[in-house]
């Protein structure tokens, strides 16, 4: 490893360097005797589109950005896209979705754009923002079955 290379983007540039060549090699991957498949998920008309989450139904969810460079999040389910965006937000991101289809994730305000706000999308479609109480960003990520959110958040940067 290069010593100017943090060991995470490293370690993200090695697992996207093997994915880029599982792709180039083909449709079908075989690891373990096990045959795969690999289906490419593009939200229609977006400049670019990143995947963050699947559950065993196969729902995915994920970011995209659509033709203004605007970030939203997204559902797919059962072969169909739905657009994600928290109410009032700037960007949303979807980055987990539960077994029964709960979905979580971030979003940013316009007023804040630095700033991100973790969120809780249930299944019948009610937002609820999660937040750490006492710290400047929140980032809800995975969410597990009996309902627990994993995350991150992070400090206030002092005044200078």
């Amino acid at each position: 490893m290069p010593h100017w290379l943090p060991r995470r983007l490293f370690r993200c540039a090695v697992l996207t360097a093997i994915g880029v060549l599982l792709t180039v090699g083909g449709s079908e991957v075989t690891a373990q005797g096990s045959p795969y498949s690999y289906t490419p998920v593009s939200y229609p008309g977006a400049r670019v589109t990143f995947i963050y989450g699947v559950n065993r139904a196969g729902d995915i969810v994920g970011v995209y950005r659509d033709a203004a460079n605007e970030q939203h999040g997204f559902l797919r389910r059962d072969g169909k896209f739905i657009s994600i965006d928290y109410p009032g937000a700037k960007s949303t991101a979807a980055r987990g979705i539960s077994q029964s289809g709960d979905i979580v994730g971030q979003y940013s305000l316009p007023d804040t754009p630095d700033v991100a706000h973790g969120f809780l999308l249930t299944k019948q479609g009610r937002f609820t923002s999660v937040n750490a109480p006492g710290h400047t960003s929140t980032v809800a990520v995975p969410l597990l079955s009996h309902g627990s959110i994993i995350g991150c958040y992070h400090e206030a940067a002092p005044d200078a």
